[in-house]
């Protein structure tokens, strides 16, 4: 199933011009890492995954507009 997704993912993707098909890879997941490794994914390390959620994205959202905005 997943070759069979991604395979159609990838294959719309270069057909329509795109460079690239960004993903989440969970790196342990053996199985799964060594699916996207043996396709060529390549595994960026400096790149980390990030979720606001539950409470602090409520905490957040009533908050927002009164928090000092800090640049990057």
């Amino acid at each position: 199933m997943g070759s069979l997704l991604f395979g159609t993912v990838a294959s719309i993707a270069a057909n329509n011009g795109f460079v690239s098909v960004e993903g989440i890879v969970a790196v342990w997941n053996k199985k799964s890492y060594d699916f996207y490794i043996n396709m060529g994914v390549e595994i960026f390390d400096e790149f980390r995954y990030g979720k606001l959620h539950g409470e602090n994205l409520q905490k957040y959202a009533d908050n927002k507009g009164k928090m000092e905005e800090e640049s990057c």
